[in-house]
């Protein structure tokens, strides 16, 4: 059968989950002038604590990241062979932990 159309659903959920969201709220964060105010840290605090100041992107953009690719792998037909996806996994985390260690 032609999955053509469940293969498009699911890359356009993909892309809106993996980049769209974690878009709108680095851009929401971005324009926050104090990150540290109450009234912030309540609405942002899920992705402001336990990061430096200076790192507050961390989890937005590098974790976000890494688990829409992971998703990627798992989630769609892009690699269809099961020991293919295994090594996927491992190359995706290989690169994540090269590029930022």
């Amino acid at each position: 059968k032609d999955h053509t159309l469940t293969y498009t659903f699911a890359c356009l959920g993909l892309a809106l989950w993996c980049l769209l969201v974690p878009m709108a709220i680095f851009s929401r964060i971005l324009c926050v002038g104090d990150r540290a105010c109450p009234k912030h840290a309540r609405s942002f605090g899920y992705f402001l604590s336990g990061f430096a100041p200076s790192f507050w992107w961390w989890d937005i953009v590098v974790k976000r990241t890494d688990v829409g690719l992971m998703m990627a792998i798992a989630y769609t037909s892009t690699i269809e062979d099961v020991r293919a996806k295994l090594l996927g996994f491992a190359v995706v985390s290989g690169a994540a932990l090269a590029l930022f260690t």
